[in-house]
């Protein structure tokens, strides 16, 4: 079985400029982008966000992107590799994402044979951190 949770890599995902800097630069750009994966107020406060964003550079993860190179933003779209999934599969969705809005749920299940989709209240782009219990009993009760 397999379980897709707000998933990125479709067509319209490389059409303008993404609503946020995704690869913060500054505290004020990573409390925005905070403002748009996650729902949860906790989530919205300068002391989390200062947490967030030493651990983004503790991380090195802006410094890879760059070196994988312009193959990772061409390579195929979800819309050309969903129709061959053959797996039981599981849409979860968080209904307050706006990084990827909750509109792109029925579409991406649409392109997967068979597919279910739940879209989980007052979750954002990571409802497993915004609604865990939820979250978690939403997997459980498919697998």
């Amino acid at each position: 079985k397999l379980v897709l949770v707000d998933p990125a890599g479709f067509e319209a995902m490389f059409q303008g400029d993404p609503p946020v800097n995704l690869f913060p630069n500054s505290m004020e750009e990573m409390e925005k982008l905070l403002l748009c994966v996650l729902h949860s107020g906790f989530a919205h406060t300068r002391e989390f966000a200062e947490q967030a964003y030493a651990g983004f550079l503790a991380s090195g993860e802006k410094s890879i992107v760059p070196r994988l190179g312009p193959g990772l933003f061409q390579s195929a779209r979800l819309e050309t590799i969903l129709p061959s999934i053959t797996s039981p599969t599981l849409v979860v969705w968080g209904n307050e994402d706006r990084l990827f809005p909750v509109a792109l749920a029925p579409y991406i299940t649409s392109l997967i044979p068979g597919a279910k989709s739940v879209i989980i209240e007052e979750a954002s782009h990571f409802p497993h951190i915004d609604k865990p219990d939820e979250f978690i009993a939403t997997v459980q009760n498919f697998l």
